[in-house]
């Protein structure tokens, strides 16, 4: 039922989500804290599709983005010296605020 508000949903967010289930979560929250504009939390993949479009974001310009998201005023490289993407898996590191690297 849950995916038919995401029909064009990826394998990749499926197999996240159905991952998810398993571990005895909702399709309907998220581990991560993430809330839509009208203050409520989003579901697990539309918070997966948000944490995409902050990393695409940052890829394009991090410089800007850091200065638009974050309040430090340090550059992304002092504040992410190996930048977003985790080097050892090429992956975001789950459990990191992607802003200021604090565990959410």
């Amino acid at each position: 039922m849950f995916l038919k508000r995401y029909p064009d949903a990826t394998s990749d967010e499926i197999d996240a989500l159905y991952e998810w289930m398993q571990d005895g979560h909702s399709p309907y929250e998220n581990g991560d804290g993430v809330y839509d504009d009208n203050c409520y939390p989003m579901d697990f993949i539309g918070t997966m599709r948000f944490w995409d479009s902050m990393y695409r974001e940052w890829l394009e310009d991090p410089e800007g983005f850091m200065a638009e998201h974050c309040l430090d005023t340090a550059s992304s490289e002092e504040l992410h010296p190996e930048g977003w993407m985790n080097p050892s898996t090429d992956e975001l590191p789950l459990g990191l605020c992607p802003i200021c690297t604090n565990l959410i």
